[in-house]
């Protein structure tokens, strides 16, 4: 009888860039997935300067529509978007209102 075995490699091959590229696509879904979440619950309110389109954040974090769990989960897209680049606010009087600046890949 043929059993897997912890040590048994039951998976695809693996090489020693295989680490490297899983840290790339994990990026690049995480990416996607903070600016889709912006472009969706988000309100777009604007244009900035540059032509692309401003969206104000506020109702993605507001605790009378939506469970703790999905604030939180806003705000740390929203924190996480700002960190990688891809969303920049506006002015400094209105940080709830972010430009999406760079799109994924």
């Amino acid at each position: 009888m043929n059993t897997l075995h912890p040590s048994d490699d039951a998976g695809p091959p693996r090489d020693k860039y295989s680490g490297i590229v899983a840290s790339t696509l994990a990026f690049r879904i995480a990416d996607r997935a903070a600016v889709h979440d912006i472009e969706i619950f988000a309100a777009e309110c604007g244009r900035d300067a540059a032509g692309r389109p401003v969206y104000d954040t506020r109702p993605m974090l507001d605790e009378r529509e939506h469970s703790p769990d999905c604030v939180e989960m806003a705000t740390q897209a929203i924190a996480y978007a700002a960190s990688r680049g891809l969303i920049r606010a506006t002015s400094e009087a209105t940080p709830h209102h972010v430009a999406i600046v760079r799109m994924p890949t």
